[in-house]
């Protein structure tokens, strides 16, 4: 995930800010401190714009009702 965001030259801030995590819990996630559900790692593949990612990713995202 850092690699990502360092390669398209986003900041960790920006990035949280896209994809409505707390800049802390994204630090924790691309240290493998904290585990990811399936909801945040498709907010985070969709704020890196990581397309094949988030296709793959939105058949296993739970159903809103």
């Amino acid at each position: 995930m850092r690699a990502v965001r360092i390669r398209l030259g986003l900041s960790l801030r920006s990035v949280a800010a896209r994809a409505g995590v707390d800049p802390a819990q994204l630090s924790r996630i691309e240290r493998g401190e904290s585990q990811l559900t399936v909801d945040v790692l498709y907010r985070l593949a969709t704020a890196l714009e990581l397309h094949v990612l988030v296709r793959e990713l939105e058949p296993h995202l739970p159903r809103k009702r």
